[in-house]
């Protein structure tokens, strides 16, 4: 019995010895662990590279900016920094073109946009719209010259010039041109013609009985002739039964 009890006590020492041993291990492990520290080291070509120093287990206090490169945007490649450190670590900038919009604007219609890379030349230059009445350009940029900015290029638009004639109707009628221009969406004020013995009553559209007036805003999509109207003036002295 007594050599039972002394195998037991001898049994339970050497277990608790055993984990105390371990304990002291795992123990000085950790704290070995604690005091080591790693190098992240920050890299991008052409550039010196940056180094940060960081305990085990602590993360990155004060990521570096990115260096900046003319046209390109730069990023340190994927790396959760939030994640604690316990090794040496290399990050890598990464290099991507900066892209461009160029916006084309016209009043009433939908923005057109394009896109284009750092240094690009644009040629994609999209049609302009159709407006009644008007010749519609894009306002003069140089696109030979490479993209390095968004732009907006808006529409310009000109009015149509068109040309009116005058068919005065009479041999001894005058007027002081037998054209006129105008533009469209633009005023306007018809030249009168005179004869004499007449009355000028004023203009219609040739072969059509539609009156045109003699001033107003011109609307029409075309040039026009138009033919006098006279009456006889009953107050004139040289008026001729015909013949005008």
């Amino acid at each position: 019995v007594e050599m039972r009890k002394l195998s037991k006590i001898l049994l339970i020492t050497l277990i608790a010895v055993s984990f105390l041993v371990s304990f002291s291990a795992c123990s000085g492990t950790q704290d070995e662990d604690v005091d080591k520290t790693y190098t992240v080291t920050f890299v991008c070509d052409g550039y010196e590279n940056i180094t940060r120093t960081v305990k085990h287990g602590k993360k990155i206090d004060g990521v570096p900016s990115t260096p900046e490169i003319d046209g390109y945007i730069v990023e340190w490649q994927g790396y959760d920094f939030s994640t604690p450190i316990t090794k040496d670590i290399t990050v890598t900038a990464v290099k991507r073109l900066k892209e461009y919009t160029i916006t084309f604007k016209c009043d009433g219609y939908a923005d057109v946009v394009r896109t284009v890379k750092h240094g690009n030349v644009f040629s994609d230059l999209p049609n302009t719209p159709t407006i009644d009445g008007y010749s519609v350009a894009w306002q003069t940029y140089d696109f030979t010259k490479p993209i390095t900015q968004n732009i907006t290029i808006n529409a310009v638009k000109t009015p149509n010039e068109y040309i009116i004639s005058f068919n005065l109707g009479m041999r001894t009628a005058t007027i002081a041109s037998s054209t006129m221009e105008v533009l469209y969406g633009e005023e306007y004020n018809l030249l009168k013609p005179t004869c004499s013995g007449y009355k000028f009553v004023g203009w219609k559209i040739e072969g059509t009985n539609t009156s045109f007036d003699q001033n107003g805003v011109y609307t029409q999509l075309t040039g026009l002739t138009l033919v006098a109207e006279w009456e006889i003036d009953e107050t004139s002295s040289d008026n001729w039964s015909d013949g005008h």
